[in-house]
Formats: structure tokens, C-alpha cells, sequence
């Protein structure tokens, strides 16, 4: 049965046809440069990685489905919004998103959902150039391990523990007003 199924420059500007009933044992699937404008289409469940680079998405869907996947790699592509992650992705670990259209701390909050992510590369988004992005990244992803590469020092998750703290207790606070 097929496990590696690699679709690289191809010119694919849509998906149709990747059924799990089809590909019950593909576990990789490698759809780089293409373009593709959204993830639509990838019903895929036992997937455990998704490469995705140097396309045109914009769009995130679909990706409830791929309750296996661990590796997702979205480099290079033009997503503005982190809408389409879901929490039947429990084993997702690795999300690449670099050189996107990520502008907001906001959007990063939306993979909170994702239990088992450790590493996140948001590297030449906008959003990286943000002050303490570092640190509010850890804040809303306090299961991070690494961003950008770069492995969280002690220092740096004790300021975000602190700043969590901080802000739990101030929204306590204005409830009780």
C-alpha cells in the first residue's frame, strides 16, 4: 500500500480525489509548489505529515480530519488568519508557517487547540517583528518548546508564567466589578 505520495510541482490548483478510503495507509504527502489556494480537499485521517510550502493559501479547511498528522508544513504561502485548526488534531506537534501573512498575536492564540504542538516557526511573518513576541507567544502556547528554531529558555518561561499569572488575575478581577 502506498505510505509516500509526493505531488511537488505539479501546477495542482485544487484537491480532489485524496479520499481516506483510497490512501488508508499514506502517511506523507508532499504538495509543494503548486497552486493551491486552500487546504480544502485533504481528507486524508491517517496523514501524519502535510507539506504544503510555496503554494498560494490563503484559506485553511478542512483540517479537522487529519486527527493523525504531527508535521505541518505551510511555508511560503499568503495565510493572513489561523481559522481552520481544530482540536481533533491532538497529535499535531510541528507547525511551519513561515514567510506568511500572519500580522496578529491574535491569530497565534487560535492554535491553543492544538494539545500536543511543541514547535512553531513563524519566522519573516509580520508578526515576529512584534515586541515580546516571544514571550506572548509562550503566554497563549504555554506547551511550546521551540519557535523560530529556537528551544524557550527557563528565563524566558518563567517571565511568560508570570505574565499569565497576571493577566489571569486581573480578568478575575474585572469579573468581580
Amino acid at each position: 500500500m502506498l505510505e509516500y505520495l509526493s505531488l511537488s510541482w505539479n501546477k495542482i490548483c485544487k484537491v480532489t480525489g485524496l479520499m481516506g478510503s483510497l490512501f488508508s495507509n499514506l502517511h506523507t504527502l508532499e504538495l509543494r509548489a503548486n497552486k493551491l489556494t486552500t487546504t480544502a480537499g485533504l481528507t486524508i485521517p491517517s496523514l501524519k505529515n502535510l507539506f504544503l510550502a510555496e503554494n498560494s493559501i490563503t484559506e485553511l479547511v478542512g483540517l479537522e480530519h487529519l486527527s493523525q498528522l504531527t508535521t505541518l508544513h505551510l511555508r511560503d504561502n499568503l495565510i493572513q488568519h489561523l481559522t481552520g485548526f481544530h482540536s481533533n488534531m491532538k497529535a499535531l506537534q510541528y507547525i511551519n508557517l513561515r514567510n506568511n501573512k500572519l500580522a496578529d498575536m491574535i491569530e497565534v492564540e487560535a492554535l491553543c487547540c492544538l494539545p500536543m504542538l511543541r514547535a512553531l516557526i513563524l519566522l519573516e511573518c509580520p508578526v515576529a517583528d512584534q515586541d515580546d513576541y516571544r514571550t506572548e507567544a509562550l503566554v497563549s502556547l504555554r506547551r511550546l518548546e521551540r519557535l523560530d528554531k529556537f528551544e524557550y529558555t527557563e528565563e524566558e518561561r518563567r517571565e511568560a508564567e508570570d505574565l499569565y499569572v497576571q493577566r489571569q488575575e486581573k480578568e478575575i478581577c474585572s469579573e468581580d466589578v
